[in-house]
């Protein structure tokens, strides 16, 4: 219910996104992810972190040009305890492409294989 005003945009491709699980240190082991995502009650949000560089999101499909919202995954701690992993919506980048505030996007480069998906890390800094 939250994200459901997201839902037409993602199904008429207005709105693109990624999934953001592999981390450079922990590849797809959800389990040992580093990135955090911390409630803020002040703002009523969730601050997603990077907490360093083994926590950088890599290879993520769709991030290095095109992304603009990303299904981030991040040890959840609330109250100064883990509740293990989770994931977030967050957006990336500004409806007019430009990378959000907070976050850094970069390239993985050219790769053998499936070379049409621009495949990017991404970090998060509070």
């Amino acid at each position: 219910e939250r994200h459901s005003h997201l839902i037409p945009h993602i199904e008429d491709l207005s709105l693109p996104g990624c999934f953001a699980l592999t981390e450079v240190g922990h590849g797809s082991n959800a389990r040992n992810i580093e990135t955090t995502a911390e409630y803020d009650p002040a703002t009523e949000e969730f601050i997603i972190h990077t907490p360093n560089e083994a926590a950088t999101k890599y290879w993520i499909g769709n991030a290095a040009l095109h992304g603009r919202m990303a299904t981030v995954f991040a040890q959840l701690l609330l109250n100064g305890k883990n509740l293990s992993v989770h994931a977030f919506v967050v957006p990336i980048r500004n409806q007019d492409g430009s990378v959000a505030s907070g976050v850094t996007i970069w390239d993985c480069g050219a790769k053998n294989g499936l070379a049409g998906v621009d495949n990017g890390a991404i970090a998060f800094n509070r």
